[in-house]
């Protein structure tokens, strides 16, 4: 019983609010505006490659259950630098970059509640789009931080340290 509660406490921690050092709904809040970043990246990118465009609401979708694979899957990696920490942008966009494992495997899991259980079928332009809406929201994030009122960046923060939390209890890490 006690592993059903460390599944279900692992996989909704990116939705609920208190689960961050932070507190409160920073994390929620936190999440949401990554979300709507990448969506807006992505639908930009879809827009500006005239590439078949998905529904908000499918991006929304993926986009926020990736929230709950993207420490998991960048277990290999190095830990997600804050943006508080001014990373350069390389270091923002790598970081992006980390969370394109776990956006994939939310892509697999939206669709097979959409269409149940099948062999993926990605076109290589889908694929470019999905994987670089992730990588490039970081360094547009990394780039606005400084203007943003505080609390936003709080906010954001609280997403670096729940991916990083992820990552650090994530069974695909490499073995230091």
């Amino acid at each position: 019983m006690d592993k059903a509660k460390e599944v279900f406490s692992n996989s909704s921690a990116p939705y609920w609010p208190g689960t961050t050092t932070q507190g409160g709904g920073t994390l929620v809040i936190g999440n949401a505006q990554v979300i709507a970043m990448e969506v807006v990246v992505s639908k930009l990118l879809r827009w500006l490659l005239k590439s078949n465009s998905h529904s908000i609401l499918y991006l929304i979708s993926v986009h926020t259950a990736s929230q709950a694979l993207l420490g998991g899957f960048s277990g290999f990696f190095d830990d997600v630098k804050y943006a508080d920490a001014s990373p350069t942008t390389v270091e923002a966009f790598m970081d992006g970059a980390k969370g394109i494992p776990g956006l994939f495997a939310a892509q697999y899991v939206v669709n097979t509640g959409l269409q149940g259980l099948h062999f993926p079928g990605f076109s290589f332009k889908d694929m470019l789009i999905t994987g670089a809406s992730k990588a490039l929201t970081r360094p547009i994030i990394n780039l606005a931080f400084e203007s943003l009122p505080t609390s936003i960046q709080t906010n954001f923060a609280a997403h670096d340290e729940m991916v990083n939390k992820q990552k650090t209890i994530a069974r695909f890490k490499s073995k230091n």
